[in-house]
């Protein structure tokens, strides 16, 4: 773990095993979020994250982050979460693609 980063990644499914192979001995890893709890319960136990969370807005309130990685399973999530980073001044890189359009962003 490196001194200073603090992560947080959004979505625990297989696409984030990739992200924690190249993030998992660099950075404190602080938090982890799936609406599905079993999976990020099992990311906790994996990957050595501090605590789990079924809510974005209840982590992004609750814990000082750096960055997070936004590795949800579905493209219409994701600008909505990704605005919900900006605005709570955690940077989140954009690696996966979001909806072309702000119609057809939705999140519960």
């Amino acid at each position: 773990m490196a001194d200073g980063l603090r992560y947080g990644l959004i979505g625990c499914g297989g696409i984030a095993r990739g992200h924690m192979a190249a993030y998992s001995h660099l950075f404190e890893m602080v938090a982890c979020c799936d609406i599905y709890e079993p999976a990020a319960l099992e990311f906790q136990r994996r990957f050595g994250f501090g605590r789990t969370y079924t809510d974005v807005r209840a982590m992004l309130e609750n814990e000082r982050l750096d960055f997070v990685t936004v590795c949800t399973s579905t493209t219409h999530d994701r600008l909505d979460i990704v605005l919900a980073c900006a605005a709570a001044g955690v940077h989140p890189p954009a690696g996966q693609r979001v909806p072309p359009r702000w119609g057809k962003s939705r999140w519960p």
